[in-house]
């Protein structure tokens, strides 16, 4: 029995070790047998091979084999979450997610679990819900019968040792820290003073050092032997082994998971208490953010599944087309986007919300949108539901289902284990398509909900009026209960609402061609480049089509990327009416901008997809800009740029680092200051100037002929004037002194990002920098953040800027001011090298072979391979094998080349890095190297223009 183990807790061993050994007997006496009595229902496009079955224990477990997966994955979720929390320590269900990372009786190791997943090509993760908790990892094939055995230890006997306890909640109390400037986190807070106080949902579920106080070890044994029973949790696990192979591993390793008996959990309290309904909170955000949600009560949908009634409301309440609710509202200059979903609340109650963003002028006018609101839900109800708008969600259901591509190994089993309880097991992968039947009595039940009377309306404004704050983030709001003023509409008014008509999008023909081995050039001149890859191997009639007009000389100033992020965005504006029927019918397209200029994305189906492009392109070639929609989508890009300065300090770090030594990346307030100064009129002479001069590089992936991606080049020459153009772009600033930048961030918590570059782009580089990284990751959290207890967000990955690499090295911390944090960081760097150096052989060429596994996984679906096209094309490998050159490098270096690079980051750090630091409620950063004041400056003190740098780093051509 390991020291300080609470023996009221512990399963006797002796106990577990008779469980084990019936489990081993029968795996060796009898080997399972191919049989399931339930048969999971898959898609017709799925390869994979499931078997549902139950443990001794009642362990609800699903087992997957795919022979072609390269990763092996597990997830279990318990169905506990926050809502089971004690009153008294409101945040017990998190920290004990947290713990369960921390050792276990067989794996002692405070990161043995972690250490052993990355050393393997593995990652792991976790998360605690209202009413469950999901713990998944994934590692490479070969290991997972040990990873396995260390992940079921969490669940038979976690140490939850004394020491780490009180340094985890430390852990926990600073991740409540670093979310109490977040709006998101502020807002789900302010909706729970709306709910009934005897809801567990009502209550603060991160946990604090407050909540945490006192005997919490002994509560987190209570809770965890009070929750945590086989007969609530459910388990899948992926690898390439037989369903027999993996039904042993896990009859050996889960059948000791204790069952008592808890049953499913009962909610005993309704969400909103009687009579509370209506009622309206106004909240006052941080950000510059103006939001108005109605949230109506509905019984649980999820019983529903095969008719979905929710889907069929919330398809035409949130549609976007012409003569709908939210072309009506932008119409009006009020609103820049709506949407209407459902969610489950607990076992009996789900919630139905309409979220309207607004604009300023929208903010004066919220009583007249709940009107509309309530208009077009009386114009859904007066039609009545119609069958043949069921038929169209039926079909995108049924192709969705029959063409579902493959996604990664740890991505399927945490999406499928949380589902396991709720629904049959045989529905387990298709309960979201399937459209079974149509209850046209049903969906008028769920309308006949969505009244005045029984809605909870938030508004987020800056400008709010508020009379209380909350207690757990300090918002500051106002209630108002009982009915809210809501103008009378005018019959002209209710007759500009409209329901949408069939959708022309829908696919039709869904022949897949004959596909070809790689990718070919169509067309290679100094104005064109196309690449084509006629790719059928995923079983899908979908494509991805992708090309870039570059622009002469690229994106190279503030100036210009607030002009085209502008236009970018006007032309989605002025496309929306129509192109959201592509979006409902699977098909999707994209502008967005790049350092050489604008990038076209075009996926889904691919029956319809020229006609999706050609007409993207009118609109991007030709547009009228309205000065109405010019002022509305402008001040909406300047708010969201202007509010990067409200995110939390590490991320508003680590943009900094990018923005300053990118050379085509500017801070967000140098392009909004950009932004006031462009008009309608300058920037269409900005477009006619820049469009003048473009070049073409694309590719065309999937379900297409040569025939369709030459009509794809011919509908942009037929638009555009091909020509050869400057495409040579500035590189990034290199690093060749020190220089430390202060962000005036307005937060309590400290926070420093750290910046080594590689002295070039080459592959000997990112190789070295990346297996580096993966050997000293794992240690330097475990040491900054479990052992020194620094902060939540504590990292250090290998990162790439505009394809230089280096390593960048992030904390952010309630506790220890910028410098104690740079102290903390070099003193790991400088213990690396001896850890290495003592690193048994086996162990460095395993950890090795863990970032080959990463560097080569197979592509799982269309998109992934597209992404990994275009990168190769972007990198100029017309092999397209880039991955696999760079893990042939990785390949090649041993120890001692590792050693000897980290022995050079000490004095790296000091003498070629970027320090980003913000100081929270501590002193600032003493001096290091050069002090910059911002960004800008940075940038105009050491970037040199093109080629900036040494010789080492060529000028390069972006895609």
């Amino acid at each position: 029995m390991m020291p300080g183990w609470d023996m009221r807790f512990s399963v006797p061993m002796l106990k577990r070790f008779l469980v084990l050994v019936l489990v081993t007997l029968w795996g060796c006496a009898a080997p399972p047998q191919e049989k399931a009595s339930i048969d999971i229902i898959k898609s017709p496009n799925d390869d994979r091979e499931y078997r549902y079955l139950e443990l001794p224990n009642r362990l609800k477990v699903v087992l997957v084999t795919d022979p072609a997966s390269d990763k092996s994955a597990a997830a279990l979720t318990v169905f506990r979450g926050s809502n089971h929390d004690p009153l008294k320590h409101q945040g017990l269900a998190h920290f004990l997610e947290h713990m369960l990372f921390i050792g276990t009786e067989k794996y002692p190791e405070i990161d043995g679990y972690q250490q052993f997943l990355t050393a393997h090509g593995g990652t792991s993760n976790a998360y605690t819900a209202p009413d469950h908790t999901n713990y998944f990892f994934d590692v490479a094939p070969d290991q997972f019968p040990e990873a396995l055995d260390r992940f079921a230890w969490f669940f038979i006997a976690p140490l939850l040792s004394p020491e780490y306890v009180d340094r985890e909640k430390n852990a926990v109390h600073s991740e409540y820290q670093m979310q109490t400037k977040d709006d998101g986190w502020r807002g789900m807070s302010a909706a729970k003073l709306l709910m009934n106080p005897e809801h567990p949902l009502s209550r603060f579920s991160i946990g604090s050092l407050d909540t945490l106080a006192g005997d919490v070890r002994g509560a987190l044994v209570t809770f965890w032997r009070a929750h945590y029973s086989a007969d609530q949790m459910s388990l899948v696990v992926l690898g390439p082994e037989s369903l027999d192979s993996l039904e042993q591993l896990v009859r050996e390793r889960f059948t000791a998971i204790e069952d008592r008996n808890l049953g499913p959990d009962q909610s005993t309290q309704p969400i909103f208490a009687k009579g509370s309904l209506p009622v309206r909170l106004e909240v006052k955000p941080i950000q510059e953010r103006r939001e108005v949600s109605y949230t109506f009560l509905v019984p649980l949908v999820r019983p529903h599944y095969e008719s979905k009634p929710e889907f069929y409301i919330s398809n035409l309440l949130g549609h976007e087309g012409r003569g709908s609710l939210f072309a009506i509202l932008k119409s009006f200059g009020w609103v820049t986007a709506l949407s209407a979903t459902t969610g489950d609340l607990d076992d009996d109650e789900s919630q139905f919300d309409v979220t309207v963003s607004l604009t300023a002028e929208g903010a004066k006018h919220i009583d007249e949108i709940t009107a509309w609101l309530f208009a077009q839900i009386d114009l859904i109800r007066t039609e009545g539901p119609q069958a043949w708008r069921q038929r169209e969600l039926e079909l995108l259901g049924e192709l969705g289902f029959r063409f579902m591509e493959k996604a990664t190994a740890m991505r399927t089993v945490y999406a499928l284990a949380p589902v396991l309880m709720h629904y049959p097991p045989e529905e387990l992968l298709r309960n979201r398509y399937v459209y079974r039947r149509f209850d046209a009595d049903l969906i008028s039940e769920y309308l006949g909900l969505l009244q005045p009377d029984n809605v909870a309306i938030q508004v987020t404004l800056p400008e709010a009026i508020t009379t209380a704050e909350e207690p757990w983030f300090g918002v500051a709001y106002n209630r108002v209960n009982g009915p809210q003023p809501m103008p009378q509409l005018t019959p002209e008014q209710r007759a500009m609402l409209t329901l949408p008509e069939a959708n022309p999008f829908l696919p039709e023909d869904l022949t897949l061609v004959q596909g070809e081995d790689a990718p070919r050039n169509l067309s290679a001149t100094p104005a064109t480049e196309l690449w084509l890859h006629t790719d059928t191997s995923f079983g899908v009639p979908k494509a991805n089509l992708r090309f870039t007009l570059r622009l002469d000389g690229g994106i190279t100033t503030p100036e210009d990327r607030a002009a085209a992020t502008l236009y970018a965005d006007l032309v989605a504006d002025a496309t929306n009416q129509w192109a959201y029927a592509t979006l409902l019918a699977g098909m999707n397209a994209n502008v967005g901008v790049r350092p050489s200029g604008f990038r076209f994305d075009v996926s889904g189906y691919n029956d319809k997809q020229l006609e999706l492009t050609e007409r993207v392109l009118d609109t991007f070639r030709t547009l009228q800009i309205d000065p109405e929609r010019f002022a509305v989508l402008r001040t909406d890009i300047t708010r969201r740029l202007e509010n990067a300065i409200q995110e939390k300090p590490f991320m508003q770090s680590m943009a900094a680092v990018g923005q300053a030594v990118h050379a085509s990346e500017w801070p967000e307030r140098a392009i909004a200051a950009a932004l006031r100064n462009i008009t309608p009129q300058s920037l269409t002479a900005w477009r006619d100037r820049r469009l003048a001069r473009v070049s073409f590089l694309g590719l065309a992936h999937g379900n297409l002929k040569e025939a369709d991606a030459r009509a794809v080049l011919d509908a942009v020459k037929k638009r555009f004037a091909l020509t050869a153009v400057e495409t040579e772009l500035p590189r990034p600033v290199q690093l060749k002194t020190s220089a430390a930048i202060e962000l005036p961030i307005e937060h309590t918590d400290a926070s420093l990002v750290a910046f080594i570059q590689q002295p070039d782009d080459s592959l000997q580089s990112r190789a070295i920098a990346q297996l580096a990284a993966h050997l000293v990751q794992q240690g330097f959290f475990t040491s900054l953040r479990t052992e020194q207890q620094l902060g939540y967000a504590v990292g250090m990955a290998a990162r790439s800027i505009d394809k230089q690499p280096g390593l960048l090295f992030m904390v952010q911390s309630p506790s220890a001011a910028p410098a104690k944090i740079l102290d903390a960081i070099r003193i790991y760097v400088e213990s690396t090298p001896a850890v290495i150096e003592g690193m048994p052989d086996e162990t460095f060429s395993l950890q090795r072979e863990g970032l080959l596994v990463k560097l080569l996984e197979a592509d799982k679906n269309l998109a992934e391979r597209t992404e990994r096209y275009w990168t190769d094309i972007d990198d100029k490998v017309a092999t397209f094998d880039g991955n696999k050159q760079l893990a042939d490098v990785v390949r090649q270096l041993n120890r001692a080349d590792v050693v000897a690079w980290l022995r050079t980051l000490p004095a790296r750090l000091d003498a070629e890095s970027l320090i980003i630091s913000s100081r929270g409620r501590f002193e600032p950063l003493p001096a290091h190297g050069q002090e910059i004041g911002n960004v800008i400056e940075f940038k105009k003190r050491f970037q040199n223009g093109k080629a900036a740098g040494s010789a080492a780093a060529p000028p390069h051509n972006a895609g």
